[in-house]
């Protein structure tokens, strides 16, 4: 009987443990160029306004109903916080600068395991140095230490599309940022960074 009992709670303990299970290549957010999350350098050499998406790809979810970050400009580059617009109605309650806290009216379907849930610009201000775009949580992080988004009013961590303290979009650089995948090769790529 002691064994039967003993069989039952490790099944439970390892069923709850997988519901909120999820690799480092899963539920990533990034900034990317263009809405399919796959273009994440510029190097046109014009200087102006250029249009951002923030993505979360690889989601292992299928509606999200808001999301947190914190965006941060440097080198030849700003963000306009000005422009931002989402796919749906919301609330943005992020106070600090940079920082985006959403809480979207309804739910935005995921397609494809990506959804773009939030559009901007930066501008661009020099082309002689490059552009960098670092993607962090803010500071009252729901999830400590890292961005966030919501889905079926569970609160899920969002992984950086690129490796930490590596900008997640380039301007004008010599050098793409790496981005995270779930590819055994980009595995191996992840441990030389």
């Amino acid at each position: 009987m002691k064994k039967l009992v003993f069989v039952f709670a490790l099944i439970a303990l390892v069923s709850a443990g997988s519901a909120f299970a999820q690799t480092a290549y899963q539920n990533n957010i990034g900034v990317y160029f263009d809405e399919a999350g796959t273009t994440l350098i510029n190097n046109d050499g014009v200087v102006g306004a250029k249009d951002i998406y923030v993505v979360l790809t690889n989601l292992t979810v299928d509606t999200v109903k808001g999301f947190e970050c914190k965006l941060t400009a440097e080198g030849g580059m700003v963000m306009s916080y000005a422009s931002i617009s989402f796919p749906v109605n919301t609330v943005n309650v992020g106070v600090r600068f940079g920082e985006v806290i959403a809480g979207f009216a309804e739910p935005v379907m995921v397609e494809n395991g990506s959804v773009m849930v939030m559009q901007a610009q930066v501008i661009v201000t020099d082309v002689s140095i490059p552009g960098e775009l670092y993607l962090d949580p803010v500071y009252f992080a729901s999830v400590e230490g890292a961005p966030a988004f919501l889905s079926a009013g569970v609160l899920i961590p969002a992984n950086n599309s690129t490796a930490p303290g590596e900008p997640v979009l380039v301007t004008n650089g010599s050098e793409e940022p790496v981005a995270t995948e779930g590819t055994s090769f980009d595995n191996l790529k992840s441990l030389y960074r």
